[in-house]
C-alpha cells in the first residue's frame, strides 16, 4: 500500500535518503539559480529575499544533516519558501505531503506559513485536507446515500473515489523535514466533472475536493455557497399581533393601599413589635423556640 494513495505507486515518491547530504555552497547557489532561470519562482531574487541556510534531519535521524534553504522577505521579515535538501522549492499555498507517521499514510495539506522556533528549527505551518477514511462512517453514509438518490455515482469510477479530499479549516504544524513533495490538489464545483480535473490512472499526485469536513460538528457541506433573491425564496411572515396596554392583564396582587389601614389594626401592630423588640433585648439566654411561643402567645 503506497504512503500517497491506496492505489497509487510508490515510484513518484521523492524521498532519497543518499541525497540527504551536506551541499557546498556553490552547489546551493546552483539549484537556486536554475530554478530561478527557468522561471518557476522568479520572486525569490536576491535583490527582494534573504536567503538563509537551514539545516534538518530527517525523520527518525537525530543528526542535522541535511542543507536546505529558507527565503524571508525583506519587506516584512516573514518566511516566504523553504528549499529541501532534493532541490524542492515549497512555497505559500503549494500543497504537498507530510509525514506524520511512518506507519500512517501522508497527510496531504496546504502551506500557510514558515516559522522559527526557539531552537532555531524551521517549521511549516498547513491546513490540512481530509480523506474519506478520516471522515466519521456516519457522515460518510450520509454523503453517499445523497449522491446515489442524485444518481452521481454512476458518474464515478473508484479511482477517482479514491482522489476526492475534504478540506477543512483544521491548521497543523510539522517540522520541514516532514515535508516528502508536492500535490496538486483542485476545486471542483460539482463531482461530476471530476474526471475533468486530470487522469487518474496516470497521474498519481493529482487530488480534488468539493465538499469542506466540519472537525467540531464532524459533518460534510458544500463549500459553494448560493445566494437566491427573489419572492419565491423569500420567507412568509405572519402579520404582526396588535395590542395596547390595556389589554394587558394585571399580574401583581395589590397588598397595601396609603391612608386606608384601619386605626386599630395599625395600634395592634405596633403593640406586637414592641413587645417582640422587649423580648428580643431582654431574653438573651432564651431559646429560640421559646422566644417563638412567647410571640404566638401575644399575637393570640
Amino acid at each position: 500500500m503506497s504512503r500517497f494513495d491506496s492505489q497509487c505507486s510508490c515510484e513518484d515518491v521523492v524521498n532519497k535518503e543518499d541525497e540527504c547530504l551536506p551541499s557546498s555552497s556553490e552547489d546551493s547557489q546552483d539549484g537556486v539559480s536554475s530554478t530561478m532561470e527557468n522561471g518557476d519562482e522568479p520572486e525569490f531574487s536576491q535583490k527582494h529575499y534573504d536567503i538563509e541556510p537551514c539545516y534538518y534531519s530527517l525523520t527518525g535521524k537525530s543528526d542535522r544533516n541535511c542543507r536546505g534553504r529558507v527565503y524571508r522577505y525583506r519587506k516584512d521579515s516573514d518566511l516566504k519558501g523553504f528549499q529541501s535538501h532534493d532541490g524542492t522549492l515549497y512555497r505559500l499555498r503549494d500543497s504537498v505531503f507530510v509525514e506524520v507517521s511512518q506507519n500512517e499514510p501522508f497527510v496531504i495539506a496546504a502551506i500557510c506559513g514558515f516559522k522559527y522556533t526557539k531552537r532555531d528549527h524551521v517549521v511549516v505551518k498547513l491546513t490540512r485536507y481530509f480523506r474519506a477514511d478520516d471522515i466519521p462512517e456516519l457522515s460518510l453514509n450520509l454523503m453517499k446515500q445523497e449522491r446515489a438518490e442524485l444518481e452521481i455515482n454512476p458518474h464515478l469510477c473508484p479511482r477517482t473515489l479514491n482522489r476526492e479530499l475534504f478540506n477543512s479549516e483544521l491548521q497543523i504544524q510539522q517540522p520541514v523535514s516532514c515535508l516528502r513533495g508536492k500535490c496538486i490538489v483542485e476545486y471542483v464545483k460539482d463531482i461530476r466533472h471530476a474526471r475533468a480535473v486530470a487522469d487518474f490512472s496516470v497521474d498519481n499526485n493529482t487530488f480534488f475536493y468539493c465538499l469542506h469536513y466540519n472537525q467540531d460538528s464532524t459533518k460534510l457541506a458544500s463549500t459553494h455557497y448560493c445566494i437566491r433573491v427573489g419572492t419565491a425564496f423569500q420567507a412568509t411572515l405572519p402579520p404582526v399581533a396588535t395590542c395596547s396596554v390595556g389589554d394587558e392583564k394585571d399580574r401583581d396582587e395589590l397588598l397595601y393601599r396609603p391612608n386606608s389601614i384601619d386605626i386599630a389594626e395599625e395600634e395592634d401592630y405596633i403593640k406586637l413589635a414592641r413587645c417582640y423588640r422587649t423580648f428580643t433585648l431582654s431574653g438573651n439566654h432564651m431559646l429560640d423556640s421559646q422566644k417563638n411561643a412567647r410571640v404566638i402567645e401575644l399575637e393570640t
